[in-house]
């Protein structure tokens, strides 16, 4: 497991709830 994979997930997890607000 890489260590940048942590932290795409969470920057991954921020743009889908950026989507989120910005679709609502």
């Amino acid at each position: 497991m890489k260590p940048n994979d942590k932290t795409e997930k969470k920057q991954g997890i921020i743009c889908l709830y950026l989507k989120l607000v910005r679709c609502i």
